[in-house]
């Protein structure tokens, strides 16, 4: 038995520590951690974390404020699969 798959899932933990020393600022690290949240979140959807990035910064400024949770990754679907719905 071997460890090979918890050493491979921790491996961006560690390499994250040492970019996270140049975010720049608090603010900058405060950043990153919330890309890097949205993005595992996208990840743990079976969503393209792209895809999804393209759609909500293309579509966020004229998106209702008081429905914006529907952008989360959790509550997002790709327009392919909306029309294969249909």
């Amino acid at each position: 038995m071997t460890n090979n798959a918890a050493e491979r899932a921790m491996r961006p933990i560690g390499l994250g520590r040492k970019n996270y020393l140049f975010a720049g600022s608090d603010a900058g690290g405060r950043r990153a951690a919330i890309m890097y949240t949205l993005i595992e979140s996208c990840k743990l959807n079976n969503i393209d974390p792209e895809a999804w990035l393209a759609y909500v910064i293309a579509h966020i400024a004229d998106h209702p404020i008081n429905r914006i949770d529907e952008l989360l990754p959790w509550n997002w679907r790709p327009k392919e699969a909306l029309e294969k719905a249909a």
